[in-house]
């Protein structure tokens, strides 16, 4: 095999990974990705858009708060009736929806995807 086909291999086993999803550890993850997309939005009257197969009770008010804290912005998070198609993790979007920041695993893999690439790249010459 060669090695672009290997790292494309890696690339997508991890997008086929699913257990974090029943790992309770994934309700603190997921509002993390939440809280930073939120941060980076700079506060506000936000929504966020979570994938079909969740159903996790998050704490909002209290992702809002830390995320006034951050930006000295009143903020206020619903989560959005309409789903995404996503393994997991969230999108977060202005209500008037001029803002939006992706942090599902897709997107977020996809953004370190020039270095992971590089990161097996470099394991498999060694091997």
């Amino acid at each position: 095999m060669q090695r672009k086909e290997v790292i494309s291999n890696v690339f997508d086993t991890t997008l086929k990974v699913k257990g974090i999803l029943s790992n309770p550890k994934y309700k603190k993850i997921l509002e993390n990705l939440i809280k930073g997309a939120a941060i980076t939005i700079g506060g506000g009257n936000l929504e966020g858009l979570l994938p079909e197969n969740t159903n996790i009770e998050l704490n909002l008010s209290k992702i809002a708060k830390e995320v006034e804290k951050q930006t000295r912005i009143t903020t206020s998070i619903v989560i959005s009736k309409n789903k995404v198609k996503s393994i997991g993790g969230a999108i977060v979007r202005s209500l008037d929806q001029s803002f939006t920041v992706d942090n599902t695993f897709e997107v977020r893999l996809e953004r370190a995807w020039e270095q992971l690439r590089v990161n097996v790249a470099n394991v498999l010459l060694k091997t």
